[in-house]
């Protein structure tokens, strides 16, 4: 990157610690995971940069843009400021994962090739499901799934598949708009194809609703 370009970047560390170019004109999902022990700066669900926790309460939130020599203007829509207690470590993070898989009649897999060849041989579609163990989606999604109306009708209509990178074969770029707070879904029909896609951050009614609406037909 060239010094004057235009990046993103989290202060401190600065950007020595890591930085996204940008284009002008250009709409780009930021996140801010605040914790006791560190900040991190997520771009379109991408993890760029952490830099030092947080010695006192947090009071105030400074929002700039531009290049290393100038502030820039920069417009911020759909702010949301969100709560997490999440101090999980990475062995937290596999109990997460199979508490997740625990809120499906069918364990979701973990391969997508491997799910749309199921789904293309028993006329299902993929719902694919972004986590990140770390995140504490586990509620997000246990309540999303928490009704047994919505988990039969997942299990015969949809192939299940749980991944980590938002830039996997198949979805890559697809769920750039969702807060890393909350998990992503996406859609996929058998043929690899995009259906929909969306934030599964929702309760039991707001679940059923969108599950029966997934697999209404076409």
């Amino acid at each position: 990157m060239k010094a004057t370009s235009p990046t993103l970047a989290l202060y401190p560390p600065g950007r020595g610690g890591g930085m996204v170019e940008y284009q002008l004109n250009q709409t780009r999902s930021i996140s801010l995971l605040v914790r006791d022990k560190s900040v991190q700066l997520y771009i379109d669900r991408r993890l760029v940069s952490t830099g030092p926790g947080l010695d006192e309460e947090l009071k105030n939130l400074e929002f700039r843009g531009g290049d290393s020599w100038s502030k820039g203007k920069v417009e911020f829509r759909d702010i949301s400021v969100l709560r997490t207690d999440n101090n999980l470590a990475p062995a937290d993070g596999q109990t997460e994962e199979a508490d997740d898989r625990s809120a499906f009649l069918t364990p979701p897999g973990k391969d997508i090739d491997a799910a749309l060849q199921l789904a293309e041989k028993d006329k299902k579609r993929v719902l694919v499901f972004v986590l990140d163990p770390l995140q504490q989606h586990s509620h997000h999604l246990k309540a999303t799934m928490s009704s047994p109306e919505t988990q039969k009708l997942i299990d015969a209509n949809l192939v299940v598949v749980f991944v980590s990178d938002p830039e996997e074969k198949h979805i890559a770029g697809q769920v750039s708009d969702v807060s890393p707070a909350h998990p992503a879904w996406v859609l996929l029909k058998p043929d690899g194809t995009v259906a929909e896609k969306g934030d599964a951050a929702m309760g039991a009614n707001r679940g059923l609703k969108w599950i029966q609406k997934l697999v209404a037909p076409q």
